[in-house]
């Protein structure tokens, strides 16, 4: 979540960049000057700036007291400088938005920009890189069961930029009988961007989803769902959101906002717990910081997720959540359904999802004993797996599903359950499918 103008944006894409971590910085003139002049000039912005006004004034009282201890004295690294400030910044304020960086380039591309409105060469080569990342989308699918799948990852650009593929990718899940969105490795955007992709989730009657507050002027920037999304709205379609630790800023907004207003299932891990909007400003000429200015507060909780992340509805471990979601989707249709031949199909999926989350085992031996012939099938068993082959066709791996029951995932529309005597001897298979039709072969002797 950040602030939006057109300075802050040439700023925002020379630092939310990953070449901007691993860069190399030289610098031969750093000492004791220039770490006095960096702290007196980040106090008076924490001072002047920070969303809270006290807890800015302790933290530059922190640092001023920590240099005038001389427990900065023995750094001679500006870029391991820059950490420990970050270090000390963080425990005072708790605030994991506000970070201090070493980096002298982009911070004379910073004090440059000051009072340009004009987009630079530097914001259009970043949007140029976002759109090489699809703005976020890296995926957009259709699941088992006709669920819509959104794997949404971090989009530092503006609604104005991304909006076309927004709109794209809304139009490709609005016939989907339910979604998710995956913001577990979303390390944040724009809350118009969020605003623009939640407000799909509702009928036009206005709903206030979050209002960001900011100390400059004193003043509060409300959200609510827009009236015109030029898409499908889907206000009835079951929506899950996955979280994890990596979840930030602006995607735990989303989750939020959804969570609070009862629109959305959460399912994985707390979030991260970054909730303060702000701006990069440059301290000097070498450093930078990123100063949360603003605070969100939420119309029905009144507060944020700052430090405490979001609560997932349903904690899983993050890498389990997606088919956790899949199936919570498809028992809710199967659920609603009054479709006999629609509920079958649902419960034949749920049982393979169900399976995935709690796979069964079983020994050698135990695989051993399904081999042989069944007629024109044939169950063998290679490299400690089963496989299975009917006539001169291709040769499916069996995944259990169950006890005497198999599923193949290079086959979803099939399935074997083999066939016991009173003796509890098997005496053949039974092909199932998902049509409902069955067929059965003995097993030869």
């Amino acid at each position: 979540m950040l602030k939006h103008n057109s300075v802050f944006k040439l700023i925002l894409i020379i630092f939310m960049t990953n070449t901007l971590i691993s860069q190399q910085i030289i610098k031969t003139d750093f000492d004791k000057s220039s770490k006095e002049q960096t702290v007196k000039q980040l106090s008076a912005l924490l001072i002047d700036k920070y969303v809270f006004p006290e807890t800015g004034k302790k933290m530059a009282e922190f640092i001023n007291s920590n240099l005038k201890d001389g427990k900065y004295d023995e750094i001679a690294d500006p870029k391991q400088f820059s950490q420990i400030l970050t270090a000390d910044l963080q425990l005072i304020s708790k605030d994991k938005h506000l970070t201090v960086s070493f980096n002298p380039k982009e911070a004379a591309q910073i004090l440059d920009a000051s009072g340009n409105d004009e987009e630079p060469k530097e914001l259009n080569l970043r949007i140029e890189e976002m759109k090489n990342e699809n703005f976020g989308f890296f995926k957009v699918e259709r699941l088992e069961g006709n669920i819509g799948y959104v794997d949404f990852r971090t989009n530092y650009s503006s609604l104005e930029h991304s909006k076309e593929t927004i709109k794209a990718v809304m139009n490709f899940i609005s016939n989907c009988k339910a979604v998710i969105f995956d913001l577990r490795k979303n390390g944040g955007c724009y809350p118009q961007v969020v605003q623009y992709i939640e407000s799909h989730f509702f009928n036009n009657e206005p709903i206030h989803l979050n209002d960001l507050y900011y100390r400059e002027g004193n003043r509060t920037e409300s959200f609510w769902t827009l009236k015109d999304i030029e898409g499908k709205r889907m206000p009835e379609v079951p929506l899950y959101i996955l979280t994890g630790k990596n979840t930030f800023s602006g995607a735990e907004e989303f989750a939020y906002d959804m969570k609070n207003l009862k629109r959305a299932v959460i399912v994985g891990e707390s979030t991260g717990g970054g909730a303060n909007p702000g701006q990069f400003l440059a301290i000097n000429k070498d450093f930078v910081t990123f100063l949360p200015t603003g605070r969100a507060i939420n119309p029905i909780t009144g507060t944020n997720w700052e430090g405490n992340g979001v609560k997932p509805d349903i904690e899983v471990k993050s890498e389990n959540a997606l088919n956790k979601a899949h199936s919570m989707a498809i028992q809710t249709l199967a659920e609603k359904s009054a479709d006999e031949i629609e509920r079958s199909m649902y419960e034949w999926i749920s049982d393979a999802l169900v399976a995935s989350e709690n796979p069964p085992s079983a020994d050698a031996n135990k695989l051993k004993s399904y081999t042989g012939t069944y007629e024109d099938r044939t169950i063998t068993f290679e490299d400690g797996r089963l496989f299975y082959q009917r006539k001169d066709r291709p040769k499916l791996e069996m995944t259990l599903l169950a006890e005497d029951t198999f599923m193949f995932k290079d086959a979803e529309f099939f399935r074997l359950k083999f066939l016991r005597d009173g003796n509890g001897k098997i005496t053949g298979l039974t092909g199932i499918y998902e049509n409902g039709q069955k067929d059965i072969s003995m097993k030869k002797e």
